[in-house]
């Protein structure tokens, strides 16, 4: 599956340090829909300007904070609307005699795979907002990190 890495870069020569979290995205569906900044006349600015969309410039950790926090309470504010935007995966790939055909599961073995948020078999959390909170947390530890964007 593709997904997105933001990697925050931190410190000089040995005491360099890096963090990184990843994402699928299918979760971008939902960030499309996550409205920051709506300028007349000049369009609006999504959570997901904010996480895709920077992959070709350089930013410090500190200047997607408040966008990440205005992100965070927007989906917690709107998660109901926000999840007919989920990507459920109801079909996958399987190899039949030699040729990748594509499988329909059966409704009880559909599964989330860009939620707003869900958690496994184990009660890890996936999804946009643990991705976003994250991602969050280490812009607040490292403000002066380099942000890199990986697709």
């Amino acid at each position: 599956m593709m997904s997105l890495d933001i990697i925050l870069h931190w410190g000089k020569g040995r005491g360099r340090k890096s963090d990184s979290r990843n994402i699928t995205h299918n979760a971008g569906k939902i960030a499309q829909h996550v409205v920051l900044h709506d300028f007349q006349g000049e369009g609006t600015i999504t959570l997901y300007d904010v996480l895709w969309n920077h992959a070709d410039k350089k930013r410090k950790a500190g200047e997607l904070i408040d966008d990440l926090m205005h992100g965070l309470r927007i989906m917690s504010d709107n998660a109901k609307r926000l999840k007919r935007y989920e990507t459920t995966i109801k079909r996958e790939p399987e190899m039949i005699n030699g040729k990748m055909v594509m499988k329909t599961l059966p409704p009880e073995k559909w599964y989330k795979w860009g939620s707003l948020e869900e958690t496994d078999r184990y009660g890890r959390r996936f999804g946009l907002i643990p991705f976003v909170e994250e991602i969050l947390i280490l812009c607040i530890k490292h403000p002066d990190a380099e942000v890199e964007w990986s697709r």
